[in-house]
């Protein structure tokens, strides 16, 4: 406390710590501010390339260092700060999803993801939802440039992904292509992405996946990355366990600014009580709750009758992602790909 300051500090309301801005002086700072009391403490932030005053004096001259030290901030200013002190944010950035009917302009009635962020993708087994995702991150390769890693857990990456990507960039059956047009594919295949796979001993624990991930985004400069399924890594049976996986997952794509997409299947018993016309939703998937309130956007899939049902089940912000919206998706045999065909609740009623 203040009582065990040497007199000469402790007299003064605001104390100004205008340490070194290297990883010591960022200690230094911290020290200190812990000892002085961090809520009478400002801080000097040093410009881009000054590690301390002696370089800002040098670069840009007194007068610009007597305006940086008055200029100090309170110190936690990056966890409780008043509305004036954050920056105004940018505007949303956002990825199309490769669909005509979905990419219409918001206002108009489409909808979008976040560039940066936690997406779910959700509904019964073999109901298309990996089709979907996969043709998801193609659309983002080929669009947008956005390179992805895509993790082999319940498919192998030879032959099944080779085989499917292949596939999405032909846009057709890779047995018609010529030798030719498939090392053109596979040369551009090593580009658009990487492949998590299996640990030797076939566990994958929550530890791993984060290192894998990271490892992907920092060696391979993924944009996207592809967890399917997320039920099959080894946790804890408790939902908490689910909720801190996720937690951790947007943690990383907020720090290396990408987007994570997980699919996730729901519980046995929720899929036998289902009808086909019902509307499934993220509280539906195992642990729904955390998919439910964590994810940025959502979305479920489900067959009824010949079509696939999706429905855009969470946007986190209208304005930005467009509104819930219920989809009727059409599968072309030949190229597996899906197209939205329809849209309106209207489509479960008619079921």
């Amino acid at each position: 406390g203040s009582s065990e300051l040497l007199p000469d500090i402790a007299k003064f309301e605001t104390i100004i710590l205008a340490v070194d801005g290297d990883d010591k002086g960022q200690y230094l700072r911290d020290a200190l501010a812990a000892r002085i009391g961090d809520e009478r403490c400002l801080w000097v932030r040093w410009p881009e390339g000054c590690k301390d005053a002696n370089d800002a004096l040098l670069t840009y001259g007194p007068d610009n260092l007597r305006s940086m030290v008055w200029g100090a901030k309170r110190l936690w200013l990056d966890h409780v700060a008043r509305l004036s002190d954050i920056p105004d944010a940018g505007p949303e950035e956002v990825y199309t999803l490769g669909h005509p009917m979905m990419d219409v302009d918001i206002e108009a009635g489409g909808i979008r993801i976040p560039r940066v962020g936690f997406c779910t993708i959700s509904g019964p087994a073999n109901h298309g939802k990996s089709t979907f995702a996969r043709q998801l991150c193609w659309h983002l390769w080929a669009t947008y440039g956005a390179p992805f890693a895509i993790t082999a857990y319940e498919e192998t990456a030879k032959p099944t992904y080779l085989k499917e990507f292949r596939r999405l960039a032909l846009g057709g059956d890779p047995k018609l292509a010529t030798l030719t047009q498939i090392g053109e594919i596979d040369i551009q295949l090593d580009s658009a992405l990487v492949v998590i796979q299996r640990a030797p001993d076939g566990v994958v624990t929550p530890e791993q996946l984060m290192a894998n991930v990271e490892f992907a985004i920092r060696g391979y400069g993924s944009q996207v990355i592809l967890i399917d399924p997320a039920n099959e890594i080894e946790r804890d049976s408790n939902p908490e366990a689910t909720g801190k996986m996720i937690q951790e997952l947007k943690a990383l794509a907020d720090r290396y600014r990408v987007l994570i997409l997980c699919v996730a299947h729901p519980p046995v018993e929720i899929v036998r009580k289902r009808k086909a016309e019902d509307l499934w939703t993220l509280y539906d998937v195992e642990g729904g709750r955390h998919w439910a309130g964590k994810s940025d956007s959502g979305f479920m899939l489900w067959r009824l009758g010949e079509h696939t049902m999706l429905y855009a089940a969470k946007m986190k912000r209208f304005d930005d992602y467009g509104s819930r919206t219920l989809y009727q998706l059409a599968h072309d045999r030949p190229t597996n790909r899906l197209t939205a065909v329809a849209k309106g609740d209207h489509l479960l009623k008619q079921a």
